[in-house]
């Protein structure tokens, strides 16, 4: 993929959530149709930060490689090669997960 976010814009690869199954067993169908459906994100790539006044620029809260949680509906997704992907701002992400932490 050839983008280069600019300012404090962030590109995201959604993570598919695992597929879900009752105390039953029975499997649960799959209904994610859209980005914002989708419970966390790898951060692809970052901007440089939003410019400030001064001239420089504002430091970013996330890397690449970094999975996230975004505020809903404050993602715009697109799809490349079949793999969902998103766009943000840097104040649309709400954390970012530790490792050893498990999101549902």
């Amino acid at each position: 993929m050839n983008l280069r976010p600019v300012n404090d814009s962030i590109i995201l690869k959604a993570i598919k959530p695992s597929q879900s199954t009752t105390k039953g067993g029975l499997l649960l169908p799959d209904k994610v149709k859209d980005v914002k459906d989708w419970p966390k994100y790898r951060v692809i790539a970052v901007g440089p930060g939003m410019l400030l006044a001064d001239g420089s620029r504002a430091s970013m809260s996330v890397m690449p490689g970094d999975i996230v949680i975004v505020e809903g509906n404050r993602c715009t997704g697109f799809i490349e090669g079949g793999e969902l992907y998103g766009w943000c701002q840097e104040n649309a992400i709400v954390a970012v997960v530790e490792s050893g932490v498990t999101v549902q």
